[in-house]
């Protein structure tokens, strides 16, 4: 669950303009891969499978890398998928 904590602080940190963004050149299919891939220990555990395509439209467009955050990216990535992980108790 550090994660989440981290994330509330990150949200935190951009609202009061202290997040700095660090766009590198990496291709976005692969991080959203390794989304669902930090996952897979959870899926197995309740027998669940996540397929992932990505949307045609990269293939259209010849969309393979891209200038982004990936630590940032990832994080709007994955609290959907820890939404679904967490015990309601």
């Amino acid at each position: 669950m550090q994660a989440i904590v981290d994330d509330i602080l990150t949200v935190s940190k951009l609202d009061s303009n202290l997040l700095m963004i660090t766009p590198v050149t990496v291709k976005p299919v692969e991080i959203a891969k390794q989304a669902v891939k930090m996952f897979d220990a959870e899926l197995q555990s309740k027998d669940l499978r996540v397929v992932f395509e990505s949307h045609p439209s990269l293939q259209e467009l010849k969309i393979e890398w891209m200038a982004l955050d990936p630590s940032r990216v990832l994080q709007i990535l994955v609290c959907p998928l820890m939404i679904i992980f967490v015990d309601n108790r």
